[in-house]
């Protein structure tokens, strides 16, 4: 059963209480139910883990079953517990603020940006390359780039002619041959040693 204007449900639950007049034992202790052993009810101290009744007649029927002893005795009591569209919405809104979070600590580091263009918003500091450096930057790389093309030609040119020579091929030929025949003698005088 739900009272108006809350998101809380009240349901009546089965609490082992002081048989005289005195303070229930803390943490509160539950019914949670029958046992198949001589013990007869289980307990509980969590009152979302124990069986709930809408009407008190019908908690007040179980806990008369149960009986008691000297010191204490099983009564009904009633207990509030968070609707469901309670949590929902809780959840909804811890979600909501989790990622509140952490849309601030990504939005952190313009924060640092725009307090240091706050201190100084000189074109010196922000922006350090002038229009005429970034024109002559730029002069220099194409001179640069055309140099380098000038040379990557030539040396096509070079390596060309050289290709065509067949003494060069033979030339080419033997110095191999020479690397790696010094490369077996060290070889060998390594695994000599």
């Amino acid at each position: 059963m739900t009272r108006a204007a809350t998101s809380v449900e009240f349901y009546w639950l089965v609490e082992l209480r002081p048989a005289f007049d005195g303070h229930p034992p803390f943490p509160a202790t539950y019914y949670a139910g029958y046992r198949e052993d001589p013990l007869g009810a289980a307990k509980t101290t969590d009152p979302n883990a124990c069986p709930k009744w809408a009407r008190k007649e019908d908690a007040e029927k179980v806990a008369e079953k149960l009986g008691g002893t000297l010191s204490c005795i099983w009564q009904a009591v009633e207990h509030g517990f968070e609707s469901a569209a309670a949590v929902n919405n809780i959840e909804r809104v811890e979600a909501e603020r989790d990622a509140l979070q952490t849309e601030v600590e990504s939005l952190r580091p313009d924060a640092e940006i725009g307090r240091r263009w706050q201190s100084n918003s000189s074109l010196e500091e922000w922006f350090p390359i002038t229009a005429e450096e970034i024109v002559r930057l730029r002069s220099d790389s194409a001179a640069k780039d055309a140099r380098i093309a000038e040379l990557d030609g030539a040396l096509r040119k070079c390596i060309g002619h050289l290709m065509r020579d067949a003494s060069t091929k033979e030339a080419w030929a033997d110095v191999n041959d020479a690397r790696r025949s010094l490369a077996d003698r060290a070889a060998l005088a390594g695994s000599a040693t």
